[in-house]
């Protein structure tokens, strides 16, 4: 079974003063890895079976988070309501008597009273986190050339299911899931807090490559001048709040 295999990428590659992404303070790292069923095999360190890619942090870099909330009856109370002003109303209405009376001759439509709204928003489900993503790679070096052209066809091909061994016109196998972690200067792992950018594991809806934003110049050997990359991607499982962090699904297990 042929299976993705891209290693270790980073831009910018190294162009002598100007350096590596070892050397830019804030990058991101995003490591694909095999899509398992099994919660226990969800929360294991990240892996990079198929592909280990190093970028700077960009412009373009953001988060949705969406709540699902529906209007609909509940109860807010007791048989009883043991409030001061739910106790005084239930005297001056004989706990209901009065009002139910006044109801059935009348007397309350004729007053333009109506019931009291005793709909909340109750909560539906959360919707699975968007991280989005958007770079203008530019080549500084020879060495950078392939990088861009190797990073965009990695994303790209790790977007999409792989074949599976002997039964690959009938079945294919999960796309890879990407850990994305925000890296400080050094390729310490420490910069997700500051910037509130924790991405829990995730899977890749999108890629849109544009290597004419510029127009159609090119670098070197045909290569283009300018190449716009920007990633959506989705998280694997809905996120809850566990202490003060969120952790996905099969993490709080």
């Amino acid at each position: 079974m042929a299976k993705p295999s891209f290693g270790k990428l980073e831009w910018p590659k190294g162009c002598g003063l100007q350096g590596s992404a070892d050397n830019v303070p804030y990058t991101l790292r995003f490591r694909a890895g095999p899509y398992s069923i099994f919660s226990e095999k969800r929360d294991n360190a990240p892996r990079s079976d198929f592909a280990d890619i190093t970028l700077p942090f960009t412009k373009g870099m953001r988060r949705e988070n969406s709540i699902t909330y529906n209007p609909g009856e509940t109860e807010t109370g007791h048989m009883f309501d043991f409030t001061a002003g739910g106790m005084w109303e239930s005297l001056k209405t004989g706990f209901g008597l009065f009002s139910a009376v006044k109801d059935a001759f009348g007397v309350g439509s004729v007053m333009g009273q109506r019931p009291m709204d005793m709909r909340d928003s109750i909560y539906q489900g959360a919707n699975f986190r968007v991280h989005s993503f958007e770079w203008k790679l530019v080549p500084k070096c020879d060495s950078d050339i392939d990088e861009i052209t190797e990073i965009c066809n990695a994303f790209q091909t790790c977007a999409y299911p792989m074949m599976s061994g002997f039964e690959s016109a009938s079945r294919v196998i999960h796309p890879p899931v990407w850990n994305i972690d925000a890296m400080g200067p050094g390729g310490k792992e420490e910069m997700a807090r500051r910037w509130t950018f924790k991405c829990l594991p995730s899977v890749l809806t999108g890629v849109r490559i544009d290597p004419t934003v510029e127009g159609t110049y090119h670098f070197a050997e045909g290569y283009p001048a300018v190449t716009n990359l920007s990633l959506t991607f989705q998280e694997l499982e809905p996120a809850v709040a566990a202490g003060n962090e969120l952790k996905s699904r099969s993490q709080v297990k």
